[in-house]
């Protein structure tokens, strides 16, 4: 193939892409989430230098709940990040993948795990959609986002890291709630008109088989154990939710708080009681007002201990 041919054949396949984008713009209806901002909002979550001080782990519950900028205000501690990721797993990937935000030169340095029970399922390990979106490379979600426009007609193929965390939603209108995207990795949830779901089925259809893994939680004692001999603080928290999803946890799961919390504090840790009253608009999640309060809370909590 001449060089004249190739120009040629790549200029006609870039106007055909252009067509499709045009077309879907203007004849095929708007998501009600663009993909260019949930793409873009992993993509800098994922890729964020080593340059903070704190952060904020866990699943959904933490990336909606917990919001950096209230706990950096109530600690005057300016450099938090969200590091949250639906569904994910406490699993040696993510845990490495987390120490690796810190600032290797800060002498203030925190890991504040918000502990789903799942989380510690060997389910969760196996199917963890944190490990699918931390392997693409850089050049793969900027592929995602130069496509965005013809997205629709190539589902099946690219196969967006973030559809298993939309699904999760599902069971919640669309029209009732909206969602905003912070550069801190911070996720709320705005409630457009109040709902209360019950998420009581889903998680039974979730849990069902799963047992929190001896191995996951052995192993995360020992990370704690490594972070806090370099001079790391850890602090730990029950993930907010509510108590007949906690019933279902220690039931279906064999989750106990008391024996973990233990541990926790055995290896090294601080585990942080965090009562209080808050929204969760599907029995699970908090909205955006709800996570403030919360996050103002938990930091406040942390201050106490840091004493």
């Amino acid at each position: 193939m001449t060089w004249k041919r190739f120009w040629t054949t790549l200029a006609t396949i870039g106007a055909a892409i252009g067509a499709l984008a045009f077309a879907r713009g203007k004849w095929m209806p708007q998501t009600h989430w663009a993909i260019e901002d949930y793409e873009s909002f992993w993509l800098l979550k994922i890729y964020q230098p080593p340059l903070f001080d704190m952060l904020l782990l866990g699943d959904s519950r933490i990336l909606n709940a917990a919001s950096p900028s209230a706990v950096a205000q109530t600690l005057s501690y300016p450099r938090v990040l969200n590091f949250g990721f639906s569904q994910v797993a406490f699993n040696q990937a993510y845990l490495d993948a987390s120490r690796e935000k810190l600032d290797p030169v800060s002498d203030r340095r925190a890991l504040v795990l918000g502990v789903s029970p799942y989380s510690l399922t060997t389910k969760s390990d196996e199917e963890n959609p944190f490990l699918q979106m931390h392997s693409k490379s850089r050049s793969e979600f900027l592929l995602l986002e130069a496509l965005q426009g013809i997205r629709p007609y190539f589902d099946q193929v690219l196969d967006s890291p973030l559809d298993e965390y939309w699904r999760h939603f599902s069971r919640i209108e669309p029209g009732n709630l909206d969602r905003e995207f912070y550069r801190d990795g911070w996720n709320p949830v705005i409630m457009v008109t109040p709902t209360r779901g019950d998420s009581r089925e889903a998680y039974q259809n979730m849990f069902q088989g799963s047992k929190v893994s001896p191995r996951l939680v052995r192993d995360l004692m020992e990370t704690i154990r490594r972070w806090r001999a370099e001079g790391i603080r850890v602090f730990g928290y029950r993930a907010p939710t509510a108590e007949e999803v906690k019933a279902l946890e220690r039931e279906m799961l064999g989750f106990a708080e008391d024996a973990f919390a233990a541990q926790f504090r055995e290896a090294g840790g601080t585990w942080l009681s965090l009562p209080g009253d808050y929204e969760l608009f599907d029995g699970d999640h908090m909205d955006k007002e709800s996570a403030i309060r919360f996050s103002r809370r938990l930091a406040g909590a942390i201050r106490d201990e840091w004493r």
